[in-house]
């Protein structure tokens, strides 16, 4: 249970800490394709936060799987096909 709720405080702090405050920027709404990817990937993050929350007070495995494929929805919107391409490499 520990490593459960460990692991998910750690998401949490990337989410919010990383990517919420600092690489995901605010965009303006008249760049209507740029504040459609804004509002995905906020949106994206706010559910991965969501899921990490039921993760830690459910032994559920449905909220770990939905964070999964939130995760995976994320990737796809953030890194370039370039980037996923060269992280997969890695693997």
């Amino acid at each position: 249970m520990n490593n459960k709720d460990e692991h998910a405080n750690k998401i949490q702090h990337v989410v919010t800490q990383y990517f919420m405050t600092q690489r995901v920027k605010p965009v303006a709404m008249d760049d209507l394709a740029a504040y459609k990817k804004y509002v995905a990937q906020i949106t994206t993050l706010h559910g991965m936060l969501i899921s990490a929350m039921k993760a830690k007070q459910t032994t559920d495995l449905k909220h770990v799987e939905n964070l999964r494929k939130l995760v995976d929805e994320f990737s796809q919107l953030y890194f370039s096909k370039e980037d996923l391409e060269h992280l997969h490499e890695h693997h």
